[in-house]
């Protein structure tokens, strides 16, 4: 049976957190079955980078899912008990001040494997500010395959969200620097970072079956090696397998992946941490986008062409990556199959944000069905 896959096709938003008026983007797809896309959005400092993604979150798990979906710094302003008491968390800062405030996601993907051929798939997310200033939120989803039509709203459409992504623990998988350095760390034999990153691995591990974890473990080794392959610091022999079954507290961790690391190693644990992820999104049931927020903050700049390298051959289909200019090794980016280049402008006295695409090569968009 082939597994189910996920594609993005494309995002717009209407008058969402720093994106004022209507702005799209497209997502690189892989050419052909097999190939790997990548879009890669760039930008100064504070232009929107987080916030795309953060966007992009809540067009899928809205408000109560976004904060459990997404392991990011940003996402987490949702995870309160009422994530919908703050309307600036959803709806750009212009317009608040409208009689009706109000701003909206609509999300194109296209999902494979669930039937016949594929199923182009549409959601959309509204918000409006109420009376009060609490923040009312709609949900629907419409889906085309075969000719055929379907579509759900309020709790059935959160339910077919949840089933296919689910929020706690999705396939689709979401992280930022903080995260991956917190990953990396995870695997150090050093009982000062387990202590105080054991949360977030117990999240991301908790039902995970061991042959699941054994075959991410294969891609995290095969990551690192590449990225940290021509390592110099004397302080970090790199890899070293010491066995599958090992555990701390009890609780399994990626078998046979540990990492000999000194306190204030900084590229070492950022790398290991983007290759626990990308192994984690290998190994879902659906096959889905890895989103990797700012990965390259924590890696030095002699670092970031082998870091690149090395998710060009391990990494999902589709891959998202958020990252500053001049981290980006150019010729680095042309190893992907497909390329989508997304640059973040900000207007300096209005804090609100532009986006600007430009595909490197053709980025296999094809025409959509009318949804509507």
């Amino acid at each position: 049976m082939s597994p189910i896959t996920v594609e993005l096709d494309s995002l717009v938003l209407t008058d969402v957190l720093k994106f004022r008026g209507v702005h799209a983007t497209a997502f690189a797809r892989p050419p052909a079955p097999g190939g790997r896309a990548l879009t890669l959005v760039t930008g100064g400092g504070a232009t929107g980078k987080s916030c795309l993604v953060t966007a992009l979150g809540l067009a899928l798990w809205g408000g109560r899912g976004v904060g459990r979906a997404q392991m990011t710094a940003a996402a987490s302003q949702y995870g309160g008990d009422d994530p919908f008491a703050k309307p600036e968390l959803y709806i750009n800062a212009g317009v608040l001040g409208d009689r009706e405030p109000r701003a909206s996601a609509c999300l194109d993907a296209t999902v494979r494997g669930r039937g016949e051929g594929s199923e182009a798939v549409r959601i959309t997310r509204s918000w409006r500010a109420a009376r009060g200033g609490r923040v009312t939120e709609d949900v629907a989803v419409v889906s085309e395959n075969a000719g055929r039509s379907a579509r759900l709203e309020g709790a059935a459409a959160e339910d077919w969200i949840a089933e296919l992504l689910p929020p706690r623990r999705p396939p689709l998988f979401t992280a930022d620097g903080n995260l991956l350095d917190a990953l990396g760390r995870l695997a150090a034999d050093d009982p000062r970072w387990w202590h105080e990153t054991r949360d977030v691995g117990l999240t991301l591990l908790r039902g995970r079956p061991a042959r699941s974890l054994i075959q991410a473990g294969r891609v995290v080794k095969l990551f690192t090696d590449r990225a940290l392959g021509s390592w110099d610091d004397p302080r970090v022999p790199s890899l070293v397998e010491a066995g599958a079954g090992r555990r701390r507290e009890g609780r399994p961790l990626f078998p046979g992946i540990w990492l000999r690391i000194s306190a204030d190693a900084v590229t070492p644990p950022a790398c290991l941490g983007a290759g626990l992820a990308v192994g984690l999104a290998a190994t879902g049931r659906v096959r889905a986008p890895l989103i990797l927020d700012g990965p390259m903050n924590g890696v030095v700049p002699s670092g970031r062409t082998r870091f690149l390298e090395a998710l060009s051959d391990v990494a999902p289909e589709q891959l998202i990556l958020t990252a500053h200019e001049c981290q980006v090794d150019e010729l680095a980016v042309l190893l992907w199959d497909s390329i989508h280049r997304v640059y973040l402008m900000e207007d300096r006295m209005t804090a609100e944000t532009a986006l600007l695409g430009e595909p490197l090569r053709a980025a296999n968009l094809g025409a959509r069905p009318d949804l509507d």
